[in-house]
């Protein structure tokens, strides 16, 4: 009997190793699956006119887009090189757009907070110089990633938020949070040569009661959907014998992405989830119920869907140039439908998974930002900067998204 004892618990002991063992060669398997995916950039064999090398004496406005910057250590390097690339080409005609999730941290009172303080602190910096940064909120920012957040800490966060940027003497006056905290949009920012127009993506996933009665209250120029959506197509519209300037517009939620947030995953993460804890099965159930839009963050949820339909709606008589976002950590470039182009920007500080489809004309997991010129011949160029694949003036991809006009501003000499 003695022996059958300790031959059993031999036996226990054994299969304990062996499951752990297996374990960690499945983490480090998924770990390794997770660093290979799409680092390198795709892009289909037909693509747009390439931009031409740019020369600053050539560019009109500038507008740099970066999202989801809110984690000061995982944005460190990206930050540090958006800061050098503002500071050593045109920032008096450069305004950079921060596209929501501009803080991860839930805190009462960011000035006595050093680590939320440091991470919009390195954002200002990073823009130092720049004609103007525009902050626009995202779901972080309202601090609808918490379970249990109240309307009323979403738009406490938001108001703290928008108080420090705009109060900060790294700001001096050139710095908003757009639009005003708990107000939808849209904000329109005119600019030489381009229209920005902001929205509050993350306002239409809100109780419609409460955003409602707070906007009402609060003084925002609309409170409810319909508002939104008529001012929205005004700003659009082209009026008169002029040609319109491009238009384009900004929030942190994409109208369709490739990424998590649109129910894209790979295969590896059906093994690995919560933090690369291997539960394949349970991980199984989990990107299925993401797809099937069981959160309110991801494409396929109802509150979500709606918005997009909406905007679409809106922007059908008179169609933006791009629609510009963040929300899912890479850097896609996509064909439009409502807005001829779709551009996901979302790795400034943290990086997710990507993939493609037949909308996809550029797709990459890495940290990075994205650069519009609008020049003075009418001529409008997109550029993608990634970190560490190319020298910082060098981007990864870039193309011509609206060819010269005839009613061209000469260049000034």
């Amino acid at each position: 009997m003695f022996w059958l004892v300790r031959c059993g618990q031999s036996w226990q002991w054994g299969c304990r190793v062996t499951l752990r063992r297996r374990c960690v060669a499945l983490a480090a398997l998924g770990v390794i699956l997770a660093a290979c995916s799409r680092t390198l950039p795709y892009q289909p064999d037909r693509h747009l006119p390439l931009a031409e090398a740019v020369r600053e004496s050539e560019i009109r406005q500038r507008v740099i887009l970066v999202g989801d910057a809110g984690d000061l250590e995982g944005g460190r390097d990206l930050l540090a090189m958006l800061g050098h690339f503002v500071h050593n080409q045109v920032p008096e005609r450069t305004v950079v757009v921060y596209l929501g999730d501009n803080l991860y941290d839930s805190v009462d009172a960011i000035a006595s907070n050093a680590r939320a303080s440091s991470a919009l602190d390195a954002q200002l910096d990073a823009a130092a110089g720049a004609q103007a940064v525009l902050f626009v909120p995202g779901n972080h920012d309202w601090d609808a990633a918490a379970c249990r957040a109240r309307f009323s800490d979403g738009i406490a966060k938001l108001t703290n938020e928008a108080q420090y940027l705009e109060g900060s003497v790294r700001g001096a006056g050139r710095v908003r949070f757009v639009p005003p905290p708990g107000c939808p949009g849209p904000e329109v920012v005119d600019l030489d040569g381009l229209r920005l127009i902001a929205l509050d993506s993350e306002w239409w996933l809100q109780s419609s009661g409460e955003r409602t009665k707070w906007a009402r209250a609060n003084g925002c120029t609309n409170a409810e959907e319909g508002q939104v959506l008529r001012e929205l197509q005004a700003a659009l519209a082209c009026e008169g014998p002029v040609e319109c300037p491009p238009r384009l517009i900004v929030a942190h939620h994409p109208l369709s992405t490739t990424g998590e947030h649109g129910g894209w995953f790979s295969w590896h993460e059906h093994l690995l989830c919560a933090e690369y804890v291997p539960l394949p099965v349970f991980c199984s159930l989990y990107v299925m119920a993401r797809k099937l839009g069981i959160a309110r963050q991801d494409l396929g949820s109802t509150s979500y869907q709606h918005f997009v339909d909406s905007i679409f709606r809106a922007m059908a008589a008179d169609p933006p140039l791009l629609y510009a976002a963040g929300h899912d950590h890479n850097l896609q470039v996509l064909e439009g439908s409502a807005a001829r182009f779709v551009l996901v920007s979302g790795a400034g500080s943290k990086l997710s998974a990507v993939g493609h489809d037949d909308r996809t004309l550029f797709a990459q997991r890495a940290p990075g930002f994205m650069s519009i010129d609008a020049r003075y011949d009418g001529q409008v160029e997109l550029r993608v900067f990634s970190l560490g694949s190319r020298p910082v003036r060098e981007p990864v991809y870039s193309a011509t998204l609206q060819p010269t006009r005839d009613n061209s501003r000469p260049v000034p000499r």
